[in-house]
């Protein structure tokens, strides 16, 4: 039934690519670069990940690296959170250009995913991710005091979600997908107009946040002239992460499908019945968000939900395994092939091929890459008041004492302070140098 399309030699060729080439391409590094994040050894984090790095682009040329997207976000938020606000928006940058390149698969890359697995082309980052890395660079270059190039970029998060909105509308393979914009990506952008005083334009943003997040915290209608905002985003917890599993029912469903072969004369495969792998999401219990309590003057605001990272990787992941799956069962029915025209050949052959696949299928992973270092929700607090010197308070439940600082806020200016709470105990304050009494300190 398939000799007219394998060979003997075709087929022995093909079973060793797939041996060779299955299996995660990524994972002991990058695991401990995780750890080591989450539990506040930044320094030791960014060196195991710098080694991976070196490892996968020896010549440091990001373009022809298929894990290059997830490294640069995974690295320019270690350096954000140890105040490298340069390094950070370096790499951010550079994830940013990545992504834009990669986005559009090419039918070589296609092939080669469908044949060995879906890590096998280059990861390009889900489509909030894509958002994401946006806001991570404008909350970047706002700790650096560039809101000139920072209002830039939000203004492209506000483009790319238009967009990827129009391009999955128009696809007959992703129209299904429903994409939902970042609340926090506007009202970002909404403050900094507001600040310069647009104020219409601002307020249009702020509607649609709040629309999105009703839990933001509501802006004033206007600013006096001598009124400072400060913004207070608190990264909490760690995102989830993906690991491989199998469809439901896919092992009966390849049951019945030998079944059906038998009756046409073709001998059953035991490599058939390694399931279809797909990713799922996992979640670290020391991982949920944790009360991060934030007062100015003694002035206690809770925090509002601004963007679930969370939810949004678990809508997406959804939507996208329809796809998914039916390219792990394309790869599988094509496996099938070869060894159904290895037998026809000899039954030897067919054996030996059969064993080999079994050990490729067990082998093969689904695309478990994703930016590591998000959090699992990003909430924000919002203060208006008059400028001067302000005292800021940071507590959590795992502090013995709180953490203040003294701040020295201009008027109209916009202090966006961000707090990474990564782990029970572990809590990063970054505040912009220029906004504090004592710079320095």
């Amino acid at each position: 039934m398939f000799h007219y399309l394998y060979s003997p030699a075709l087929a022995l060729i093909f079973t060793a690519t797939i041996l060779t080439s299955c299996g995660p391409s990524h994972g002991v590094h990058r695991a401990q670069s995780l750890c080591c994040y989450q539990t506040g050894h930044l320094y030791e984090a960014e060196q195991t990940l710098d080694v991976a790095m070196c490892r996968e682009m020896p010549r440091g040329n990001y373009l022809h690296s298929p894990n290059a997207t997830w490294m640069l976000l995974d690295r320019g938020t270690l350096r954000f959170v140890g105040e490298d606000a340069e390094g950070a928006t370096s790499d951010y940058r550079c994830a940013i250009e990545a992504m834009d390149r990669f986005n559009q698969i090419s039918l070589p890359e296609q092939l080669c995913q469908t044949l060995f697995q879906d890590d096998f082309g280059v990861y390009a980052g889900d489509y909030y991710e894509q958002v994401l890395a946006r806001v991570y660079l404008a909350l970047a270059l706002l700790h650096e005091g560039d809101l000139h190039n920072a209002e830039a970029i939000l203004r492209q998060a506000e483009e790319l979600q238009q967009r990827l909105r129009a391009s999955l509308g128009c696809n007959a393979l992703t129209q299904h997908i429903a994409f939902c914009d970042n609340p926090l990506a506007k009202y970002l952008l909404a403050s900094m107009l507001q600040a310069r005083g647009d104020v219409s334009n601002a307020s249009i943003l702020f509607n649609q946040a709040l629309d999105l997040a009703p839990e933001l915290p509501d802006p004033p209608n206007e600013l006096s002239h001598d009124t400072a905002t400060v913004l207070i985003v608190t990264h909490n917890g760690n995102a989830p992460y993906k690991v491989t599993s199998t469809v439901d029912d896919s092992v009966i469903c390849a049951m019945a499908l030998e079944i059906f072969l038998d009756a046409q004369g073709i001998p059953p495969a035991m490599s058939s019945f390694g399931g279809i792998p797909i990713p799922v999401l996992a979640f670290d219990p020391m991982s949920r968000p944790h009360p991060v309590r934030v007062s100015l003057n003694q002035r206690s605001h809770r925090p509002g939900l601004a963007y679930d990272v969370g939810e949004a990787a678990c809508r997406e992941l959804d939507q996208r395994i329809p796809l998914i799956a039916a390219r792990a069962a394309a790869r599988l029915v094509a496996r099938r092939g070869v060894v159904a025209a290895a037998h026809e050949h000899s039954p030897e052959l067919g054996l030996f091929t059969d064993l080999a696949m079994c050990v490729a299928n067990s082998a093969t992973c689904a695309d478990t890459r994703s930016w590591g270092t998000l959090p699992l929700t990003l909430e924000l607090a919002r203060y208006d008041v008059t400028a001067g010197q302000h005292c800021l308070e940071v507590d959590t439940d795992y502090d013995t004492e709180c953490s203040v600082q003294h701040l020295n806020l201009p008027a109209g200016s916009l202090c966006v302070i961000n707090i990474f709470h990564t782990h029970p105990g572990v809590c990063h304050v970054c505040i912009p140098q220029r906004y504090l009494a004592n710079p320095g300190d």
